[in-house]
């Protein structure tokens, strides 16, 4: 019999990929949330550049946990000295984060260049 962490390691991952690029694949919602919480965090204190990026491109799914886990990010890597920025932010997060007023916090760290996907 499978565990729950070896359930939700299934639904979300989070890998270093490269120096300074973290990719997310999966659901980054509730179920997932501490889990990937614990595994982005510990990928943030142990980087050694000063941008980090964090790849939505793979999300498959969002809610307001998710979001709160990027917030949470965002302000580990700062007491880090790192500046954290999330690329391709999928268009429900990005309406998640309009809806909590905190699109603002969300768009300080959305610089990588890359566009909120549209669908």
């Amino acid at each position: 019999m499978r565990s729950k962490r070896e359930d939700t390691a299934d639904s979300i991952q989070v890998r270093e990929v490269s120096p300074g690029h973290i990719a997310l694949r999966g659901r980054l919602a509730l179920d997932t949330a501490t889990y990937a919480y614990e595994q982005g965090l510990a990928i943030i204190q142990a980087e050694r550049e000063e941008r980090i990026e964090i790849d939505c491109s793979r999300v498959t799914k969002v809610d307001s946990a998710g979001l709160a886990v990027l917030i949470d990010w965002m302000a580990a890597a700062r007491v880090q000295g790192h500046r954290l920025c999330v690329s391709h932010v999928p268009a429900e997060l990005a309406a998640l984060a309009k809806i909590s007023e905190v699109e603002e916090i969300l768009e300080q760290g959305v610089d990588c260049g890359a566009p909120v996907k549209n669908s």
